[in-house]
C-alpha cells in the first residue's frame, strides 16, 4: 500500500499518489476508474483516500471521519478502495471511498485498525465494495493482532446495490466473528445504525452509543411503527437509553464525540493488543500493601442494611479509578476494569443496594459476558 499523510486530504492526495507512482515507474490515469491496474513493477493496490469532513448533515458534528480524527492520531497509512469494477464510473453516483474511511495509527501510542461510516454519502448505507472493504480492514486487524475500532452511522443494506451488498456484508459479519476473543474491537454509534451494520456493531466487545445521535435498529423506526400499529419515537425503539438499561447493548454513554474518543482510550488502557499478550501495566502512586480503614465503615454491621459496594472496589482499586461497564442494565450487579498494583483486573460484585444483589436473568446474563470478554 502506498502510504502518505492524512492531513493532505483531497486536495493533494492525487498529487502525492501521481508523485509516489512516478517514483516507481508508474503513472495515475486522469479521472477515478473502477478499479486500477498498478504497472507490474508496483506490488500491492494504489491507495487513494482524502475522505474528510469537518461538519456533519445535524450540524456541528464531527461527523465521523473527524471523530475518527480525534481518537487516532492518524499519518501512518491509509487504505481506500473505490469501487466495484462492474460499475460504470460516475463521482455522482460513486463517490470517492464509497462511503467509508479506513486506517491504521494510535491511540495514546497504542496502535490499532479503524474504519468508519459516512452518513453523508448514501446515507451511510453499505453497499458490496463497502462492506468488502471494512471486512478487509477487520481481518488486516486479525492478522496484526492489534485492537479494532469501528464509527458506525449508516442506514442498513444499499438497496441499489442489490444482492451483491448481502455477500459483502455476510463476509464482513464472519470476519468480526472471527476476531471475538483474539483482539479487543470497540464499536462507536454516533448516528442511527439500521439492519445488518446494528447487527455487525453488536458484535463487538464494547459499544458505546452518543447520547443524542446514537441509535440502533434492527429494523426501520418507520416500518416498525407501521407493523406493531403504535406510535414509537426512534428514540423509545433504539435509542442509547433503551439499549443502556433494557437491551444491555451499550456499555456507556457517549455525551459527544470527543467523548466518545476519549472512553475509546480508556477501555483500550486496560486491554492487551490480543489475546496471546500481557495487559498494558501502569506505575501506580497508590501502595499495593496499604491499608483500607474505609471499609469498616463501608460494610455495615447489619446484614439488612443496604450500602454501595462501588465504594468498596474504589476503596481497593488504585487511585479509586473505576470504570464501570453496562451501569444501567442489570443494576443489582457492577461489572468493570479497575487496577490493582497497576494491574488490570475485571471486577464483579453483587450490588446490595438494589434488590438486595439478588441475581435474575438480566444479572445473570451481564456477568457471563463479562467474563467471557475477560478471558
Amino acid at each position: 500500500y502506498i502510504e502518505f499523510d492524512w492531513d493532505t486530504k483531497i486536495r493533494t492526495a492525487r498529487q502525492t499518489v501521481q508523485e509516489r507512482l512516478a517514483t516507481l515507474g508508474g503513472v495515475l490515469p486522469d479521472g477515478i476508474i473502477p478499479r486500477m491496474t498498478p504497472p507490474a513493477s508496483i506490488m500491492g493496490q494504489i491507495v487513494v483516500a482524502g475522505m474528510y469532513r469537518q461538519q456533519g448533515p445535524n450540524g456541528g458534528d464531527l461527523f465521523p471521519l473527524g471523530a475518527t480524527r480525534l481518537m487516532v492520531e492518524l499519518g501512518e497509512q491509509v487504505i481506500d478502495h473505490l469501487r466495484h469494477p462492474g460499475i460504470v464510473s460516475t463521482e455522482v453516483a460513486h463517490p470517492r471511498g464509497d462511503g467509508g474511511g479506513c486506517g491504521l495509527g494510535s491511540i495514546n501510542g497504542r496502535r490499532g485498525f479503524c474504519f468508519s461510516l459516512d452518513f453523508s454519502v448514501f446515507g451511510g448505507s453499505m453497499g458490496e465494495m463497502h462492506a468488502l472493504k471494512i471486512s478487509k480492514v477487520v481481518e488486516m486487524a486479525e492478522r496484526a493482532r492489534i485492537p479494532l475500532v469501528g464509527i458506525w452511522d449508516g442506514g442498513g443494506q444499499r438497496a441499489h446495490d442489490g444482492v451483491h451488498s448481502l455477500a459483502g456484508t455476510g463476509q464482513l459479519l464472519d470476519r468480526l466473528v472471527a476476531c471475538s476473543g483474539r483482539i479487543p474491537m470497540i464499536s462507536l454509534v454516533l448516528g442511527p445504525v439500521v439492519g445488518a451494520s446494528a447487527l455487525a456493531a453488536g458484535l463487538t466487545d464494547f459499544v458505546v452509543l452518543g447520547s443524542e445521535h446514537g441509535q440502533l435498529f434492527l429494523s426501520s423506526p418507520l416500518e416498525t411503527e407501521e407493523t406493531t400499529s403504535a406510535e414509537m419515537t426512534p428514540a423509545e425503539l433504539g435509542g442509547a437509553e433503551v439499549h443502556a438499561s433494557r437491551s444491555g447493548i451499550a456499555c456507556l454513554i457517549a455525551d459527544g464525540e470527543e467523548d466518545a474518543a476519549n472512553i475509546v482510550a480508556e477501555l483500550l488502557s486496560f486491554l492487551p493488543d490480543h489475546c496471546m499478550a500481557e495487559p498494558p501495566q501502569l506505575a501506580s502512586p497508590d501502595d499495593s500493601e496499604r491499608e483500607c480503614p474505609e471499609l469498616a465503615t463501608i460494610v455495615p454491621d447489619d446484614p439488612n442494611r443496604p450500602y454501595d459496594i462501588r465504594h468498596v472496589v474504589t476503596a481497593l482499586a488504585d487511585e479509586g479509578q473505576f470504570v464501570e461497564l453496562f451501569p444501567g442494565y442489570a443494576e443489582n450487579i457492577v461489572v468493570g476494569f479497575a487496577r490493582l498494583a497497576g494491574c488490570p483486573v475485571g471486577i464483579v460484585a453483587n450490588q446490595p443496594k438494589v434488590l438486595a444483589g439478588c441475581l435474575d436473568i438480566d444479572a445473570s446474563i451481564k456477568p457471563a459476558r463479562f467474563n467471557r470478554m475477560c478471558d
